[in-house]
């Protein structure tokens, strides 16, 4: 496509739209009680994928690893929310999901980049 004001709106306008659609889906699903877990499930979904879009855009502006954990957790995330208030698995394995595959290997190649540069 051209690269002209046209298209500038058009993406400044598609990415107003997703944030807010973040924003509102997960103050939805901060606002609803437990009980309606099917709709607070959805909420959460829509809004994980809406932050993974946005995320997977500023990477490529913000060239740094301590961006791509939280990405992969709020999509993970997603999978374990519905059984949270009810299943203690389902927190269990989004605990051991939280260290084992995102902040240990995040710390783990923080470190060897910091040790590559320093020789």
């Amino acid at each position: 496509p051209t690269r002209g004001e046209i298209t500038a709106d058009a993406y400044v306008w598609l990415l107003r739209n997703v944030r807010m659609l973040l924003l509102g889906a997960w103050a939805g699903f901060l606002l609803l009680p437990a009980a309606h877990y099917q709709l607070s499930t959805a909420l959460y979904a829509v809004g994980a994928i809406c932050y993974f879009y946005l995320g997977s855009i500023g990477l490529m502006y913000n060239h740094a690893h301590s961006t791509q954990g939280p990405m992969l957790f709020v999509v993970a995330a997603s999978f374990a929310i519905p059984g949270l208030a009810t299943n203690a698995r389902a927190s269990n394995w989004l605990r051991q999901y939280l260290f084992v595959c995102v902040l240990m290997p995040v710390y783990f190649f923080a470190g060897l980049s910091k040790l590559r540069y320093l020789g």
